[in-house]
């Protein structure tokens, strides 16, 4: 009788079935994700069962066999897997390496659902652990003791009976690549099996290793110092730098980890990383309650005022938009936009890494795409976002930008880091809007505005900071008057949200402008009421007495004490009386080469032109208001362009008149 020695396992008892299936199909998502980055197999619906065959395809690759390099076959195997099969060759190739046998009857049932005791069966003896396994029981016993032993089995939510999901059967894959494979030897009649410890299947078989650390840089992040640039494609873990390609781990710094990784002739290639128990807790602005050094209170969700902590160790390390800090203060743990990421990666039950990402918000006013210049609203001033002023990486709806993503009414939440000789700007660029009728404005601690659709939006921090600090009190009304006034229910806006989805910028919807072209005002014979005639935008000559008080320039001012010019395009409103109630004039921007216009602004380039007709100079100009383009020289016109035809005599009413674009 042929003598087992080497390898020795303890039978205790075999369970028919290890455990009982989960109410919700969520196994093995993380071991999917990983065999999908290894280009093993891609399950998108994990909770789907698996033919045989279809597993025959996924062992050859997991064997490191490429399929294409198989030969044709020859000759028939299986009964019922003809020579015309489309997965003949991984059936016959596994058959010749005594993977898969097939049935008693010379059948392979290649269409029949695969079930938990038969991917048992097959990843045992991928492992080399079919002799061992037969000898203690064989199938399905004897390979089920083995895969218990091999931990194959380890984690799997699924009778043995049963048909497997592909979640189970990705951990079962997956545990069977981090398994010792089996080596049996055959000398002087006896079988030797052995196993070595530090060769597992997948170093084997597909070159992938396993490594375990911190992620301690990625890109121009680390946790060692400030200054430290590993570029764009490498990071460190644990001490050794890997080749990562397009993979981000951005978001994987300071987090314990298990990497899978290639060595090609010792250059490190990842493949994938699995957390490695990390205690995490990612926390937005609103969510934190008060903040220390030493510890962070945070409300345990939106509708609870209940609090928990998240204690922070005495040497953490603190990372501030993307840059290391040797000291932070409490402020920099509360930001008004932004969040604080604790990371204890060791178990302890303290924060090892504090990741802090804070916002300044700016919404844009105008922006020069020449200069990569933006003009900014609410006093923020100018920001120069060019290359040779700034480090910048640009982002929109998570994908990596540049500056020609930013148009008038973007948001712009930018994070910058604090070391000023080597700043890193990481500018978020938000492009949506949202329009609707105020149902009703919440004004308690946080101010927010419900729509007519049903849908309430936040006021982000920094627009009520803002709106806040910009109000007067008015000790004859006994009230605050408002340089910014917070939206009035039952008027329509227009709302610009931020990266997190809150209200960062307004503006009310006008019904419809009403343009002009004023030929002449004047005040009356007392000196009290100022009349304005003007050529209207509906195609009239008409005449207006202006109401007492009137918005001019967006500032109420006394009829008869405003001045204005003749001969200019102007934006006016009436009342019900026939008054004019408001007047606006156009900023004058001809000098202001690449320009563009938002919102509810109103400007002018001017051009004039030179030509001869009948031997005589002709001068005439062109004044392009409102909606000028970035493409100067050239003026945009469509049929919605409004062209107000000036005569040289402009006393002659019967002369003006306008003209579209067919």
């Amino acid at each position: 009788m042929k003598r087992i020695t080497g390898f020795l396992l303890a039978l205790t008892m075999i369970f028919s079935v290890f455990c009982s299936v989960r109410a919700e199909n969520t196994a093995g998502s993380e071991d999917a994700q990983l065999l999908k980055g290894l280009g093993i197999y891609d399950s998108d619906q994990i909770s789907d069962t698996i033919t045989r065959a279809d597993f025959a395809e996924i062992i050859v690759r997991l064997l490191g066999v490429d399929e294409s390099s198989l030969p044709e076959p020859q000759k028939q195997v299986f009964t019922d897997v003809g020579l015309d099969h489309p997965k003949v060759k991984v059936i016959n190739y596994l058959f010749q390496r005594g993977v898969m046998l097939g049935h008693e009857d010379a059948s392979f049932k290649p269409d029949n659902e695969l079930t938990c005791r038969e991917a048992a069966k097959i990843l045992v003896s991928v492992l080399g652990y079919t002799e061992f396994s037969e000898v203690n029981g064989g199938y399905y016993t004897g390979y089920l003791l083995s895969a218990e032993n091999a931990g194959i089995l380890k984690g799997v939510n699924v009778g043995t009976s049963d048909k497997i999901d592909t979640g189970n059967l990705a951990i079962m894959i997956v545990n069977t690549m981090q398994a010792p494979v089996m080596t049996t030897d055959y000398k002087d009649g006896n079988i030797n099996i052995s196993t070595d410890k530090d060769i597992i299947m997948m170093e084997k078989y597909l070159n992938i290793g396993k490594y375990n650390g911190v992620v301690e840089g990625y890109s121009d992040t680390s946790l060692e110092s400030s200054g430290t640039d590993y570029g764009k494609s490498n990071a460190k873990i644990g001490g050794v730098i890997f080749r990562v390609g397009e993979m981000d781990l951005s978001d994987w710094v300071g987090m314990s980890v298990t990497a899978y990784y290639r060595d090609n002739d010792g250059e490190y290639e990842l493949v994938y990383l699995k957390d490695k128990k990390n205690t995490v807790a990612e926390l937005s602005s609103n969510d934190i309650e008060s903040a220390t050094l030493s510890e962070v209170k945070y409300f345990r969700s939106e509708e609870s005022s209940k609090t928990s902590t998240f204690k922070i160790a005495s040497d953490a390390i603190f990372l501030y938009n993307g840059k290391r800090v040797l000291m932070v203060s409490k402020e920099d743990l509360t930001p008004a936009i932004g969040s604080v990421k604790l990371i204890d990666n060791d178990s302890d039950g303290y924060a090892e890494v504090v990741v802090i990402k804070e916002y300044k918000e700016y919404a844009v006013k105008t922006l020069i795409a020449k200069d990569e210049t933006v003009v900014t609203k609410n006093n923020k001033g100018t920001l120069d976002l060019s290359e040779d002023k700034i480090r910048a990486n640009f982002f929109t709806d998570g994908d990596v930008a540049d500056f020609s993503a930013i148009t008038p009414k973007s948001i712009l939440n930018i994070a910058k880091s604090k070391d000023d000789t080597d700043a890193i700007w990481n500018i978020y660029i938000t492009n949506e809007q949202v329009e609707g009728v105020v149902k009703s404005f919440i004004n308690d601690e946080d101010k927010s505005v419900l729509l007519d659709d049903g849908n309430e939006y936040k006021f982000s921090g920094e627009l009520v900071k803002y709106i806040e600090e910009n109000k007067k009190y008015n000790p004859a009304t006994d009230k605050y008057e408002y340089e910014l006034e917070y939206p009035t229910v039952g008027n329509s806006y227009t709302f610009s949200l931020n990266k997190d989805g809150d209200v960062a910028d307004f503006e009310i919807m006008s019904s419809g402008r009403k343009y002009a072209y004023v030929v002449k005002n004047w005040l009356d014979d007392e000196q009290e009421n100022r009349y304005i005639k003007m050529f209207t935008s509906a195609g009239e000559m008409a005449t207006y007495k202006m109401a007492d008080k009137i918005s001019f320039n967006g500032k109420k001012t006394e009829s008869a004490n405003i001045s204005i010019d003749n001969y200019q395009i102007v934006v006016y409103d009436i009342n019900d009386n026939e008054e004019l109630t408001k007047l606006r004039t156009a900023e004058d921007r001809t000098s202001d080469a690449m320009s563009t216009v938002s919102g509810d602004e109103f400007a002018m380039h001017y051009k004039s032109t030179e030509t001869i007709k009948d031997g005589a100079v002709v001068y005439s100009s062109m004044r392009f208001y409102k909606n000028f383009a970035e493409n100067y020289p050239y003026y945009f016109v469509n049929n919605e362009t409004i062209c107000f035809q000036v005569p040289n005599d402009k006393t002659k009413d019967a002369d003006y008149s306008l003209l579209r674009k067919l």
